[in-house]
């Protein structure tokens, strides 16, 4: 077994978690309960208005990703990308920025 001070204290808590967990999946009255789920709630209700907020953000990310990945393989399957590669600003040097 592991000294407190051989581990982070997230990695403690994290299989101190998993520990206390396993306890209770191994019997039959308690395989369903988890003891951190008022915490889990929580923490939930807390940040469900923040996670509002940042979903459009992510949303926006995903979609720039996207396009900026189709424009990237369009440009690879439709032109000669060898052609001015090492002039500023070619294409080839724009997608590997």
């Amino acid at each position: 077994m592991l000294h407190v001070s051989q581990v982070g204290f997230p990695d403690l808590l994290m299989s101190s978690y998993r520990l206390l967990r396993s306890y209770f999946a191994s019997t039959s009255y308690w395989k369903d309960y988890d003891p951190f789920f008022e915490s889990k709630a929580e923490t939930y209700r807390s940040s469900s208005g923040a996670i509002l907020r940042m979903f459009p953000l992510v949303d926006d990310c995903q979609k720039l990703t996207s396009d900026l990945a189709k424009a990237i393989n369009t440009a690879v399957q439709t032109e000669d990308l060898e052609k001015g590669y090492e002039e500023p600003g070619s294409k080839l040097e724009i997608a590997f920025l």
